[in-house]
């Protein structure tokens, strides 16, 4: 649901072309939540399905995606199904606390977890939770880059220009080149005299395509 689409939807689209059998439900309206649409949407080949929210609630038994979707399946037969799809395993797990970003690596994990005979419940994404214990790591080994994308990261500290001077920099490359360029900065709470972290790359894209930055791997100061 929400904007994880884009990132679940790079994933799943690499991991079919490999002969993967996975897919992908998109929620568009949460409330009020359409049984009879979503119970449809399920294909009957699904054994295993993983909810993913982006929050936490402290002190419920479950976050609200994932307590609809289980709610959903067990009432579905007074919606007319009976069905051995509705039987599946349904697992709930979070993503993008604190403001992480949502890769397709950390899609890929939960997939990989889904093929365990016993997979984690109410599992977290994107940070390392050591109070659970319940963190799945992002496959390392899970890129999708296309060849001819160019990307950089510059470390500044607060009030020292870096974040403007790159910002004119992404506005002159896409004004002045065929390229796309995209820049994300990272603002510490303090800002001034912290350090302001920035990610940024050029590329060629299809048309269609909308994608983020993935992790650059060359660190520039």
């Amino acid at each position: 649901m929400g904007s994880g689409i884009g990132a679940a939807e790079e994933c799943i689209d690499e991991l079919t072309e490999h002969g993967e059998r996975v897919g992908l439900v998109k929620v568009r309206l949460y409330r009020p939540f359409d049984v009879h649409a979503f119970c449809n949407a399920l294909p009957a080949s699904v054994s295993k399905i993983a909810v993913l929210d982006r929050t936490k609630e402290p002190g419920a038994i479950g976050e609200p995606l994932y307590q609809d979707v289980v709610t959903a399946m067990a009432e579905s037969r007074f919606h007319g199904f009976d069905s051995a799809k509705l039987t599946a395993i349904v697992v709930g797990g979070r993503y993008g606390l604190a403001s992480k970003e949502f890769a397709p690596a950390m899609v890929a994990s939960i997939f990989d977890e889904l093929d365990k005979p016993q997979p984690k419940r109410s599992f977290t994404v994107g940070i390392n939770d050591d109070v659970t214990h319940r963190s799945l790591t992002a496959r390392s080994d899970f890129q999708l880059e296309q060849p001819g994308v160019s990307q950089a990261m510059f470390f500044g500290l607060g009030s020292d220009g870096t974040v403007g001077a790159n910002k004119n920099t992404v506005k002159i490359i896409a004004d002045n080149t065929p390229l796309f360029a995209q820049g994300y900065f990272v603002y510490d709470s303090k800002k001034s005299g912290a350090m302001s972290p920035t990610q940024r790359a050029a590329r060629r894209f299809t048309a269609g395509t909308c994608r983020l930055l993935r992790g650059p791997r060359t660190p520039m100061v």
